[in-house]
């Protein structure tokens, strides 16, 4: 899942925190709830988001597996979901100084199409002014304890911070004695030359390209993502006072990427596991010649499992094809973004036209993408090609679209509008519909810019969400597009 969109799950999810009276409260999960397997002082944050009250994930105190006293915490998939996370908050009276630093042991087994880790968030009010969770950083796969920790500079502005472990994907993993320190300017050193110019070097770049950045008080943004990195000494050591600029630029899109990350991501994958760590996409035949396409997130990866998943995407609309299907679901509820280019390769034969949509820089300018003759790309540029190379099919398309639906997964919503025979149904989309610009910073770091919005081929542009072409309601959204691409007689012509 894209790193942003995440956030902005866990943001809807925990809009009543629970602020306790002191700095983390049981914070090796020894005391339970009354009358619940949760921990008392902790909030499950799942709330109605594929989580802990609807079943996804299990959150409880677990008694069996802890690293020290009683209990630990089990946060355990049962069912696929977007994530499972307990948190609580702290008010910013009780953290007196300039950062925090948290610290805990985590334990894994079987995690898959994820990780687990630990956040923090900083708050003013309702508003969020950043957060950081350890996006590449975290553990999967099978595991036994092992000690993490994060730091995370506390804003001026700040009202308070809430502190969070989660696990996203498949598995199980258990969190233990858990730690906040609070850090006050004695306890930092100077910060070093090396990390003054890295900072400089990506707040540059945020001046010239942010699509916002009319609206940003350089001098003061600067001030204060000095401060925010005060006693850095290498680049990894600013990269949470560089996620709180890039909250500060107000477009809730613009993200950072560690090079651990980066590196874990874009490793090549063996032989018998062609899409690597890629979910992948589903299709099935339905009653009334109707097939179901459920396209999830693609995220960063090496081009050879980008292009495999764009194969396998057009594999499965072959294979439906030639059991007769002649009317098509689309199913973009799951898709919080990635990259757009094994989906716009993979989806191209549902399209019907070449020129599907534009990113609109501040200056009015575009870049149009496009999907053509088995190539997907950008202005005259390609950026993938497909082997099964499939002909445009022309048939009534139904896009499912929601709340999770984000960033890459709305320019595929996007596509469709304007499409002859498409319709798109459910709720509107997460409003992340603007598009990034990669700077690579000196390390390797990669900081993802937002520089333009998304348009339609019709030339209405976004930058918010995508409302739906028919509002329904998520239960009855699959029944209401099929009702309608039943309406459509494409199976007779």
């Amino acid at each position: 899942m894209r790193y942003g969109l995440f956030c902005m799950l866990l943001l809807t999810a925990m809009q009543a925190p629970l602020v306790v009276a002191q700095p983390l409260q049981n914070a090796g999960f020894e005391s339970p709830q009354a009358g619940q397997d949760l921990p008392a002082s902790w909030r499950s944050g799942s709330d109605g988001i594929g989580g802990y009250e609807e079943g996804f994930y299990l959150v409880a105190r677990d008694t069996k597996k802890r690293r020290s006293g009683q209990a630990s915490l089990r946060i355990e998939r049962i069912k696929p979901g977007q994530y499972g996370t307990l948190y609580q908050t702290i008010p910013r009276e009780a953290l007196r100084g300039l950062r925090i630093r948290l610290r805990g042991y985590i334990a894994t087994r079987q995690v898959t199409e994820g990780q687990a880790g630990m956040w923090i968030r900083m708050d003013n009010g309702p508003a969020t002014l950043s957060m950081d969770l350890m996006m590449g950083r975290g553990p999967s796969g099978d595991t036994d304890w092992q000690p993490f920790e994060m730091d995370a500079p506390i804003p001026p502005e700040a009202t308070a911070v809430a502190i969070g472990v989660y696990l996203m994907g498949g598995g199980t993993a258990w969190y233990d004695d858990l730690e906040l320190d609070v850090l006050t300017e004695a306890d930092l050193p100077a910060t070093s030359d090396a990390a003054t110019r890295y900072v400089n070097q990506a707040l540059d770049a945020m001046e010239q390209y942010a699509l916002r950045r009319d609206s940003v008080d350089w001098p003061q943004l600067r001030l204060d993502t000095f401060r925010a990195a005060a006693g850095a000494q290498t680049p990894a050591d600013t990269y949470p006072a560089l996620r709180y600029a890039l909250g500060r630029l107000g477009d809730r899109h613009s993200h950072l990427i560690e090079p651990m990350s980066i590196a874990r991501d874009t490793a090549p994958a063996p032989e018998t596991a062609p899409l690597g760590r890629l979910t992948r996409p589903r299709g099935e035949r339905l009653d009334d010649r109707i097939g179901y396409l459920w396209l999830p997130t693609v995220g960063m990866a090496a081009p050879a499992q980008h292009a495999a998943f764009a194969d396998t995407l057009q594999t499965i609309i072959a294979a439906l094809a030639a059991q007769g299907v002649c009317r098509w679901v689309l199913d973009l509820r799951d898709n919080d973004g990635g990259n757009m280019w094994p989906m716009l390769a993979g989806i191209g034969p549902l399209t019907d036209a070449d020129t599907l949509g534009a990113m609109v820089n501040r200056d009015g300018s575009k870049m149009s993408w496009w999907y053509a003759d088995g190539t997907a790309g950008l202005n005259q540029i390609p950026q993938l090609s497909v082997t099964p190379n499939l002909p445009k099919r022309h048939m009534p398309v139904a896009i499912l679209q929601g709340p999770r639906t984000a960033s890459s997964g709305e320019i595929i919503a996007v596509s469709f509008i304007g499409q002859a025979d498409a319709r798109s149904f459910g709720a509107p989309t997460a409003g992340l519909s603007t598009g990034n610009t990669s700077f690579t910073l000196s390390d390797g770091a990669i900081m993802n810019l937002t520089t333009s919005v998304y348009a339609d081929r019709t030339g209405r542009t976004y930058g918010g969400p995508i409302a739906p072409d028919v509002a329904v309601a998520e239960d009855a959204t699959m029944d209401t597009a099929r009702a309608w691409l039943l309406e459509q007689g494409a199976c007779d012509r």
